[in-house]
């Protein structure tokens, strides 16, 4: 059984690709308009071996703060299913 007394700990990882495969180098800057794929990985080290990490919700923000009151935040998952199309919150 899992306690909140357990020690784990996360590594949080998140890259950006030009190509589908997951290679190649994205340009800085770059232009609009251009697809990018992303890879998102978890490192865990934790005292119980059975745990699971799930994404609840996942977006994009134009600004530094997506917390500001005119930031413009698109849904990429929100509670843990893939979003289609820009959905806006």
């Amino acid at each position: 059984m899992f306690s909140l007394l357990d020690d784990a700990f996360f590594i949080f990882s998140l890259q950006a690709f030009p190509y589908a495969n997951h290679t190649g180098v994205v340009p800085d800057p770059i232009k609009l308009d251009v697809d990018l794929y992303f890879k998102v990985s978890v490192d865990t080290q934790s005292d119980n071996p059975n745990l699971d990490l799930f994404i609840v919700e996942c977006f994009s923000s134009a600004h530094r703060d997506p917390n500001v009151a005119d930031a413009t935040n698109f849904l990429l998952i929100e509670e843990g299913y893939v979003l289609e199309g820009n959905e806006h919150s």
